[in-house]
């Protein structure tokens, strides 16, 4: 999403250069659709390497009990 608007600033600051663009025209829904799928590569990726390195992956819900204790349900 960062990259996203980035993409957009850098287009309207173009036109100090000579190149113009239109407004863009954003469907919201493709873009959520794209920024899923990219965490879910991301993190389903993770899972890999967790696996293959032996390690404890506790997927949940976490919530501070007090300063020392994390419950994850």
């Amino acid at each position: 999403m960062l990259h996203v608007a980035k993409l957009i600033n850098e287009s309207k600051e173009a036109a100090n250069w000579g190149i113009d663009f239109g407004e863009p025209k954003i469907n919201l829904e493709r873009l959520r659709a794209w920024k899923n799928e990219v965490v879910s590569k991301m993190t389903g990726g993770l899972g890999i390497l967790t696996k293959q390195r032996k390690i404890n992956f506790i997927q949940g819900t976490a919530s501070f009990l007090n300063s020392f204790t994390l419950k994850v349900d």
